[in-house]
């Protein structure tokens, strides 16, 4: 299930934690990519995305970072954002086969009962 990601970003003074803490997002992120766990990578990727692109750059104190980290970063957020489309089509792909099975195994499970029930029931001896 996917939840609306919600971070808030001081107003009080711009902070060199925020830049370790993308960081942080990205390593734990290549990491779940690593293992396989690309729904968990997505979701890192999303919110160093909306840390910032959304919350930071309109932080009063992003003006005073010095233009060389704000370039770095500019290449990893375009980074997260390539990854996380290549990840997104893998996962809408996925979750379309997971929903198609489920429905047809309730299908079944539907065309069972209501044989059963009109006694149509036949037993494939094969």
């Amino acid at each position: 299930m996917c939840r609306p990601v919600i971070c808030h970003v001081r107003a009080v003074a711009f902070d060199r934690r925020y830049f370790r803490s993308g960081n942080e997002m990205m390593r734990m992120a290549r990491v779940y990519q690593d293992e396989k766990d690309i729904q968990s990578a997505f979701i890192l990727y999303t919110k160093f995305i909306t840390l910032f692109v959304e919350k930071l750059m309109k932080h009063p104190g992003y003006k005073t970072v010095p233009e060389n980290d704000k370039k770095v970063n500019k290449k990893k957020v375009m980074e997260a954002f390539k990854l996380a489309e290549k990840i997104k089509s893998v996962l809408r792909e996925r979750f379309t086969k997971e929903e198609a099975i489920k429905q047809e195994s309730q299908v079944c499970h539907c065309l069972n009962i209501g044989l059963h029930q009109s006694n149509l029931c036949y037993v494939n001896l094969d």
